[in-house]
């Protein structure tokens, strides 16, 4: 499988201080990546980097190196959904926007129905974050990088729309990698890393946390309920892998 974005010997500094030295990271195609960075890790400069900061080292999306001649195919490859292109959003015929022939299963999921007529600046911030995802999904674009606007969603709705990412970046094969301040949507991801100063500390899978859950109590980074769980009852041979679903290993252990 190729990598969607490949990032080589990345550098770059304020001043004299690095934020990132010499560093490395890839998303392979149709992948579902999850990144937490706590306050000060580096992940504004990154999306900075990959809006047009300049940079050492080198940075390929789907196989095209980021430069001035490449920007017009990336721009129609990637797209940024920041707090930024929340506030800049502007759709002036929502519902022309919404109603089209790929979105026919993807509207009832949502809850877009019952909005598509309004005007996009009349609605909440959650429809309007549902909207933008919804419309990013379904159109043309590759890769997808969603950058903390799901944090400031209240704890229900980020489930909400952490399992609607998953479901139809399978179904539209999109690369996605979601970047944010905690673990709330870890369990849906194919992927999880940890960026912390600069550096990539953990790059994993879900399954592989327990072995370094020392990483997230470090930086206090609290694990979702059910993986925290997960991680005590196998301390006591009650499971053998991290669930994320509590029902499902209820039902095993009673198995047991």
């Amino acid at each position: 499988m190729t990598n969607m974005l490949e990032i080589k010997d990345l550098s770059f500094k304020y001043d004299i201080n690095y934020v990132f030295y010499n560093m490395n990271l890839n998303i392979k195609k149709n992948e579902f990546v999850y990144l937490i960075g706590t306050n000060n890790s580096g992940k504004t400069t990154l999306i900075n980097i990959l809006k047009n900061y300049p940079y050492d080292g080198q940075i390929y999306i789907n196989g095209l190196e980021m430069c001035n001649k490449n920007s017009e195919k990336i721009n129609k490859t990637m797209n940024i959904i920041d707090i930024d292109y929340v506030k800049k959003c502007k759709l002036t015929n929502m519902e022309e926007e919404i109603t089209c022939e790929k979105s026919s299963d993807v509207l009832k999921d949502y809850e877009l129905l019952q909005i598509k007529n309004n005007f996009f600046n009349k609605l909440s911030f959650l429809d309007k974050i549902k909207v933008i995802i919804f419309l990013n999904l379904i159109n043309d674009f590759q890769f997808l990088i969603i950058d903390e606007i799901i944090d400031l969603l209240e704890y229900k709705d980020k489930i909400y729309i952490y399992k609607l990412i998953k479901k139809y970046q399978k179904k539209f094969k999109k690369s996605i990698l979601v970047i944010s301040n905690n673990s709330d949507g870890i369990i849906y991801a194919k992927r999880i890393m940890i960026l912390n100063k600069g550096k990539i500390i953990f790059n994993d899978i879900l399954n592989n946390i327990e072995k370094n859950d020392n990483i997230f109590n470090d930086l206090s980074i609290k694990l979702p309920f059910i993986v925290d769980l997960s991680i005590k009852l196998k301390l006591y041979n009650l499971i053998d892998k991290i669930y994320v679903d509590e029902k499902r290993m209820i039902k095993d252990i009673w198995r047991k």
